[in-house]
């Protein structure tokens, strides 16, 4: 979060952390703040969800789960530990169940209608992805700008206009998704393992020290094999919640500005140009809506040392502990890289 601050110094907080991100508008030389709330690593202090998602804020509310590659061995269980914690905040909240329906139908929205922006430039259609349950489109396809909540108005009434301009003159329209019921039919080429898990609200995973490859190649004998595995892993976890991902790094600057171009581009619309990639292993990005079973199988099709359908833990194990001769006091450090962040 430093980084996307644009921090060189960063202040370590403990518990929940609240801090502000400065978003730009740089045609029009106009700015706002995003509010972020950062939940430290430790479950112990899960209970202070209550402070950045509650049933005011839940339909503004962006999940952003950060796990690290340095440890490989924890990202699975670390990744179902967050979202059970969120699912259980979620269901105490005092979210009417017809509203909550309504915030998982924009998910599955968004999900369903996401197109390369080669094919939106193509067609000249923009689809706005909106966070908010309804009202933010407008009949035809216009939108308002007093629903454009959260942008500096200036900001508002210049996304309103380019968004209803283009699509006005869009020559093709994009395709329909029947929502109408909460049990949502995908009339899309989703398969029936996306957004199974679908809990109202939008996520991103995000892999931090994603240079930390070759130290594990090096130290604990990992291959090529065993990074597709774990790729396989994640982004079917992510399919399952309709999560996006990314492999991020900071030590070699790896993602860290497409992450935030992405996350601007979700939560106010803006233009995003960047199509999905997952050539190169450290830097891995799946855009929410574009993964599918069969993209993912392509990894499954090239492991051959390693067994796809071997359990998480028999093929990514936790490293053999290391005996000291002479025994040192424990030291233990606040864990940054492993935590929930909420975006607001």
């Amino acid at each position: 979060m430093a980084r996307l601050q644009g921090t060189e110094d960063p202040k370590k907080g403990f518990g929940l952390e609240y801090t502000l991100l400065d978003i730009k508008d740089e045609d029009r030389d106009d700015q706002t703040k995003l509010n972020v709330w950062i939940l430290d690593g430790n479950t112990i202090h899960s209970h202070l969800l209550k402070f950045a998602i509650n049933e005011e804020s839940f339909g503004d509310c962006f999940i952003m789960i950060c796990v690290s590659m340095m440890e490989p061995w924890n990202i699975i269980s670390s990744l179902n530990k967050w979202v059970g914690i969120l699912r259980e905040h979620i269901g105490n909240l005092k979210v009417s169940n017809e509203k909550l329906q309504e915030y998982k139908k924009n998910i599955l929205r968004q999900f369903c209608s996401y197109l390369e922006p080669d094919v939106l430039s193509n067609t000249a259609h923009v689809a706005p992805m909106c966070i908010s349950p309804s009202g933010n489109h407008q009949p035809n396809g216009l939108v308002s700008p007093k629903k454009l909540s959260g942008i500096h108005p200036a900001t508002a009434a210049l996304l309103s206009s380019t968004l209803n301009s283009l699509s006005e003159t869009a020559s093709q329209p994009p395709p329909v998704i029947n929502v109408e019921q909460a049990n949502i039919s995908m009339e899309t080429n989703t398969d029936e393992n996306a957004l199974i898990n679908n809990l109202g609200i939008p996520i991103v995973v995000v892999m931090t020290k994603a240079d930390s490859m070759g130290a594990l190649e090096k130290e604990n004998q990992f291959t090529e094999e065993h990074f597709d595995f774990i790729q396989m892993h994640v982004r079917r976890f992510c399919l399952s919640y309709g999560a996006a991902l990314f492999y991020v790094s900071v030590k070699e600057d790896k993602n860290c500005d497409l992450l935030n171009r992405y996350l601007q581009s979700r939560i106010y619309g803006f233009p995003f140009s960047q199509t999905a990639y997952v050539v190169e292993r450290d830097c891995i990005f799946v855009p929410a809506g574009w993964d599918n079973l069969k993209k993912i199988g392509i990894l499954e099709e090239n492991l051959t040392q390693v067994q796809p359908h071997s359990l998480y833990s028999d093929v990514v194990p936790p490293p053999p502990s290391k005996k000291a001769a002479v025994r040192e006091p424990e030291l233990f450090t606040q864990d940054d890289q492993v935590g929930c962040i909420i975006c607001s």
